[in-house]
């Protein structure tokens, strides 16, 4: 059976993609990215939660967005007992932030005799959950989850998570970047990578989440030549996706997704 996503799924991903890198505040980023799974991968609900203990900065997004009152009343209780989610327990544990649903991690079924499962998701309406995380630096968390009110997660459904799980972390670096006001792509970091001066151009408005209508219409030549320039920099860098080719005019690497 091919688990490969469907022709027509694998565009949206794409779409996906380009709308989320598109983004011009990590708050962005994450309400784009929250609306888009659950598009591709149906539920009642998709969560981000972010910790970074360097910066200090704490997110959490609910898609649909379920109003203020929702997390003054949430909010406590699910701090407290967020460890007993077999998903985050996992992650903490191993450091592995692959794409897994509760049943993966709690086979037994344990978490559904917890205050969390009991007192938080079911109530809300919760009683399946898919979920992941980005492999990013020490004392940072960035993760998502996608859930439901009941049933099983498809195969299909899982690759196309694992899909775009290898390209959210590129994205989430490429928003930082920008909403810190980094250009992205050095002068000497197109050198490193061996760019002509106009191919250099057309990169820096593609990190900048440009599209090639954009680009063309910036530098004063066609969409048609700014599609050359990027065919030229993809076979020259060995990168196959907008995403990719950010992730290396960024230094990132997607290697170190766990």
């Amino acid at each position: 059976m091919d688990a490969r996503p469907a022709p027509d799924k694998a565009a949206r991903v794409l779409e996906a993609l380009a709308d989320i890198g598109a983004a011009s505040t990590l708050d962005d980023w994450a309400r784009r990215a929250c609306r888009h799974l659950l598009d591709i991968v149906p539920g009642v609900s998709s969560t981000y939660t972010e910790v970074n203990t360097a910066t200090g900065r704490a997110a959490a997004v609910v898609h649909p967005d379920p109003g203020l009152a929702w997390f003054a009343q949430w909010r406590p209780f699910f701090g407290e007992h967020a460890h007993e989610n077999p998903i985050v327990a996992h992650i903490e544990a191993t450091g592995d932030g692959s794409v897994a649903t509760w049943l993966d991690r709690d086979p037994e079924r344990r978490f559904e005799r917890t205050a969390l499962y009991r007192g938080f998701y079911v109530p809300n309406g919760i009683r399946s959950q898919i979920g992941f995380a980005l492999a990013t630096e020490p004392g940072e968390f960035v993760g998502f989850a996608v859930n439901r009110d009941g049933g099983h997660f498809a195969v299909g459904e899982r690759t196309t998570l694992t899909l775009l799980r290898l390209h959210l972390l590129n994205l989430y670096r490429l928003v930082a970047a920008r909403e810190a006001g980094v250009s992205g792509l050095s002068d000497a970091r197109a050198g490193a990578l061996g760019l002509t001066a106009r191919q250099t151009d057309v990169v820096r408005l593609v990190v900048a989440g440009r599209t090639n209508d954009q680009i063309a219409a910036e530098l004063g030549i066609s969409a048609g030549t700014v599609r050359k320039h990027l065919e030229a920099v993809f076979g020259m860098l060995g990168v196959a996706s907008r995403a990719a080719l950010v992730a290396r005019a960024l230094g990132t690497d997607a290697a170190r997704l766990r």
